[in-house]
């Protein structure tokens, strides 16, 4: 198996990309009690779906509850991954990778401006004195 693939929370995440399907949309979509929550914590593999949930999202997104929970077909004739599939759910997985660091930087260099401003005030206070 691909490992962008591993887990329940990446084929779910890849499908809901592929159809083009935000959170709360899916969430809205699947005709079972469900926060969009959920659907993030599912797809971050914080939880596991519920068997309810399973089957909902394998009918929504019309692939085989097998594939969702195993990424393997008991019949390869129902779903294959293609590469394009694989390279979305890479591409997918480093742009979050990307998205985190950039919000990590932002916040340092906030701090640091901070810092700075702090450091400007009590210069300008020593030389008032």
């Amino acid at each position: 198996m691909n490992p962008s693939l591993d887990s329940i929370g990446k084929r779910v995440k890849l499908l809901r990309i592929q159809h083009n399907v935000s959170m709360n949309e899916l969430a809205e979509n699947l005709n079972i009690k469900i926060s969009q929550s959920t659907i993030s914590n599912i797809e971050s593999d914080k939880v596991s779906p519920n068997a309810e949930a399973i089957v909902a999202l394998s009918q929504y997104f019309n692939v085989s509850t097998d594939w969702l929970l195993t990424g393997k077909e008991w019949s390869d004739s129902i779903f294959h991954n293609s590469d394009d599939d694989i390279a979305l759910a890479e591409i997918v997985e480093e742009t979050e990778k990307l998205y985190n660091r950039m919000i990590r930087l932002k916040a340092l260099t906030r701090v640091r401006k901070l810092h700075k401003a702090k450091m400007d005030m009590i210069s300008d206070i020593n030389d008032h004195q």
